[in-house]
């Protein structure tokens, strides 16, 4: 693949300011003058390592032997929602939705259950689909659907996106040789004191940048392809709300991941095979290495799942790149672990921002306490769903996935002790700040008090012709009299 790649325009203005300073000198000040210097009498050192970082011409993701099978994506989703999924696939009236969708499986409290959704082409490049959508995008083929209800009403939807080989292609064996290595002034402003202040762009971490972006380019494409499957569905999601991992599946007879050095040569992996500190066994098979951090968010997903198998000694229909794909095998599990994660996170984020916080927020403090813990709650009992729905996964991952649900359990418990001591700290400013309010009320009652008692006293006759009609005062008299004793 061909890179098509421009200098930034930072970079090109840098350079002719460093040349004219060079050229010119004495119209600039000493700081550009040193920098110009430097820049252009390079120590041998400097010198070895951009002659070594300029042998890279090509660069892929992982190696040649590796291709992106698909992208899984999975969201929660309610009983509405589930409902119009469904009504809209079986509106279609193929054979499929006729034999799979006319039972409405019941979502209650107990128990579990799934649906095979169908599979959806994208342009029609799928055989067998229970329908087609035309989008604008080329690397998705199609996407494979299930429904998982499991215990406490927790409904999930799971979605494989399959990809075309273009999105192999798109970050393998990238020509990376007109990517060149600059350098760029923060600012352009002579009174900023940060003028003269320059960043260093090698061409290892912008090729890096470069085949990250392709990847997350191809990605991009897969989740607006199950947007717009979800639109044609009646629900209307987020990027945000989609937890995605990366499947990739590779022909060799080693692991990705290696101890052994690779001969260097004008090509490159981006995600180094030496970099075995990146990658968790989720079982004992050596050949299924899964990444889950740093790596996934610069290609947009939660998590890579690297299959390896020697497919010469595996019949092709039993190879994994051929297999069909459902909810559930392999790496799923990891996914509704991260669905839940990620809720965990958005509300440990939101109850955070409130720590430091002054007290003239306080009640907006509260309503976000509020609605944050009862999203806990939520959260809460579909930790507890798939503790008890392990069972729908492969069994070699057990473990596994129960060592990161029971992680999730105590992230869980901890966020609702700080939400519940937090709620008492909040709660108590809220009733100090009405402390001031009810002292102001008071004041005001009793103001009125008085003008409804001046009222009657200014509105009655008090001349001396009307005094022997004015009730007040012959109260008064019959009153003094009475304690006169007359």
């Amino acid at each position: 693949m061909k890179t098509s790649y421009m200098l930034p325009s930072k970079a090109r203005l840098t350079k002719l300011l460093l040349n004219l300073a060079m050229r010119f000198p004495f119209l600039f000040s000493s700081r550009l003058k040193l920098i110009a210097k430097r820049n252009s009498n390079k120590s041998p050192a400097r010198l070895d390592y951009e002659k070594h970082d300029d042998r890279t011409t090509e660069a892929s993701l992982l190696d040649g032997k590796t291709t992106w099978r698909g992208v899984h994506l999975l969201l929660a989703v309610n009983k509405e929602e589930a409902e119009k999924i469904k009504r809209s696939i079986y509106k279609r009236d193929t054979t499929y939705a006729s034999q799979h969708l006319k039972s409405e499986p019941r979502v209650g409290f107990f128990g579990s259950s799934s649906q095979n959704l169908g599979t959806t082409s994208f342009n029609g490049e799928c055989f067998f689909s229970t329908a087609t959508i035309a989008i604008k995008y080329v690397t998705p083929r199609y996407c494979s659907s299930y429904l998982l209800r499991l215990k406490n009403g927790a409904l999930y939807l799971s979605m494989y996106v399959g990809l075309d080989s273009s999105a192999t292609q798109k970050i393998s064996s990238v020509d990376v040789s007109s990517i060149r290595r600059y350098i760029s002034f923060v600012t352009f402003n002579p009174l900023s004191k940060n003028f003269s202040t320059y960043v260093d762009h090698d061409r290892h971490n912008q090729i890096d940048d470069y085949i990250y972006d392709l990847a997350k380019s191809v990605t991009s494409e897969v989740v607006e392809a199950a947007l717009i499957l979800l639109g044609s569905w009646g629900v209307s999601k987020k990027n945000k709300d989609l937890s995605k991992i990366a499947d990739f599946s590779r022909d060799d007879s080693q692991p990705y991941f290696s101890e052994i050095l690779e001969e260097e040569t004008h090509r490159r992996s981006v995600i180094e095979r030496m970099r075995r500190h990146l990658v968790t066994h989720p079982n004992v098979n050596p050949y299924e290495e899964y990444i889950k951090y740093n790596i996934p968010d610069r290609i947009g997903v939660d998590g890579i799942f690297i299959h390896t198998e020697d497919q010469s000694k595996i019949t092709e229909y039993d190879q994994y790149i051929n297999s069909a794909h459902d909810a559930f095998e392999k790496y799923a599990g990891f996914l509704y672990i991260t669905s839940i994660n990620n809720r965990l996170q958005d509300c440990g984020d939101q109850i955070g921002r409130l720590f430091g916080a002054g007290s003239q927020n306080s009640k907006s403090h509260l309503k976000t306490l509020i609605k944050q813990g009862l999203a806990l709650n939520v959260i809460e009992e579909h930790v507890d769903a798939l503790k008890h729905g392990l069972h729908w996964f492969d069994p070699d991952y057990a473990e596994h996935y129960k060592k990161n649900i029971e992680l999730l359990s105590e992230k869980a418990s901890e966020l609702k002790k700080r939400i519940r001591a937090r709620h008492d700290t909040v709660n108590s400013e809220v009733q100090l700040s009405n402390l001031g309010w009810v002292k102001t009320y008071s004041m005001l009652m009793f103001a009125l008090v008085i003008l409804q008692v001046l009222l009657p006293v200014i509105s009655v006759d008090w001349s001396p012709t009307g005094i022997d009609k004015n009730f007040i005062y012959q109260n008064f008299l019959a009153f003094k009299n009475f304690l006169m004793g007359k």
